[in-house]
C-alpha cells in the first residue's frame, strides 16, 4: 500500500536549493584527501617557500587555512581517526536490548542502505519492536528493497520520503509517528548517531542507539570528511538550539500509518534522487 503522507510539501520540494548544491560541492571536497593535501602542500609552500606569503590578503587565508588543513591530515592518520571517531560515541547510552514501539532507520545514502537494513532487520526478527520506519529522501526505496530481501514483512512497514536533514528526519518523523510511538531504536553509522540522538530526543521520543556497521564499508566512508562534516554539524545544531525539547503538539500528523503503509517515493522526481541520496542526514 502507497500512503500519501499530508506532509508540508514545502518540506519535499525536489528543487535543490542553492544552500544544498553548496553543501554537496563541499562536501565533495572534503570527501577528496587527495585534494586536501595538495591544498596543505601549496598552503606551506606559499607560506615557507620562495615567495613566502607576498600577498597580504593570501597570506591572511593561508595562515587562516593552515590549521583546518594540518587537523584534516591528521585525521588520515588511523590513532587520529580512532580517537576523533571516540570522541563521537563515547557519549552514547549503550543498547541493552530493551524492547521499543518502533525501529527508526535513517537514510545516508547508497552506500550504507545495505547495512542498516540488516541491523534492521536482525532488530525486528529478534523481537525488539514491531515496526520499521525509514526516513530519508532518496533512501526508502533501497533500504525497503533491502529489508523486504531480509524477511521483513511490507505490513511491518513505513517511511517517509521527504527529509533531507538529520533535523527534518526527527521532525517529520515526529509527524508520523507521535503519539502512538515515543520509543524508537535509531539505527544509523557511528559518527552520525550522536546529533541524531540529541536531535530525535529534542522531539519527545525516547531513543535506543543502535550503530550500523561499518567495518565492510567502502573506502570513502573512512576518509575524514564524514567526520568533520559531523563535528561541525554538532556544534552547529547546539548553536541553533536544536538539543532543547521541543513542542510537538502542533506538528500535523497524516493519517493513520500502522498497519502497514509504505512510502515509496511519494514525493520523489528523477532529477532529485542523485542529489538527495548523499544528503538526507548530513546537515
Amino acid at each position: 500500500m502507497v500512503l500519501d503522507l499530508m506532509l508540508d510539501l514545502s518540506v519535499c520540494n525536489p528543487t535543490a536549493t542553492q544552500w544544498f548544491t553548496l553543501r554537496s560541492w563541499f562536501a565533495s571536497i572534503l570527501n577528496s584527501p587527495g585534494l586536501m593535501v595538495l591544498l596543505l602542500a601549496a598552503t606551506l609552500f606559499y607560506l615557507l617557500g620562495p615567495i613566502r606569503g607576498r600577498y597580504r590578503r593570501l597570506r591572511l587565508i593561508a595562515w587562516s587555512s593552515l590549521l583546518p588543513l594540518l587537523l584534516y591530515c591528521a585525521l588520515l592518520l588511523p590513532g587520529v581517526s580512532s580517537l576523533a571517531q571516540a570522541g563521537l560515541t563515547i557519549w552514547l547510552p549503550p543498547d541493552r536490548g530493551q524492547t521499543a514501539d518502533a525501529i527508526v532507520i535513517l537514510g545516508r545514502g547508497p552506500k550504507l542502505q545495505i547495512s542498516r537494513a540488516e541491523e534492521a532487520a536482525q532488530l525486528w526478527q529478534a523481537g525488539r519492536a514491531p515496526q520499521i520506519f525509514i526516513s530519508g529522501r532518496g533512501d526508502v526505496k533501497g533500504i525497503t528493497r533491502q529489508l523486504k530481501a531480509q524477511g521483513v514483512a511490507v505490513s511491518n512497514l513505513a517511511a517517509e520520503n521527504c527529509s533531507r536533514t538529520t533535523e527534518e528526519n526527527a521532525e517529520i518523523t515526529a509527524a508520523v509517528l507521535h503519539p502512538q510511538v515515543r520509543t524508537i531504536i535509531l539505527v544509523t553509522d557511528p559518527t552520525h548517531m550522536l546529533r541524531a540522538l540529541l536531535t530525535f530526543r529534542s522531539f519527545g521520543f525516547k531513543v535506543v542507539p543502535h550503530l550500523s556497521d561499518v567495518a565492510h564499508q567502502p573506502l570513502g566512508y573512512h576518509f575524514p570528511g564524514k567526520m568533520v562534516r559531523e563535528y561541525v554539524g554538532l556544534i552547529a545544531y547546539g548553536i541553533k538550539g536544536r538539543y532543547f525539547p521541543r513542542e510537538t503538539s502542533a506538528l500535523s500528523p497524516p493519517p493513520p500509518l500502522w498497519p502497514g503503509a509504505v512510502t515509496l517515493a511519494a514525493y520523489e522526481s528523477p532529477s532529485q534522487h542523485s542529489q538527495a541520496s548523499d544528503l538526507a542526514a548530513n546537515d
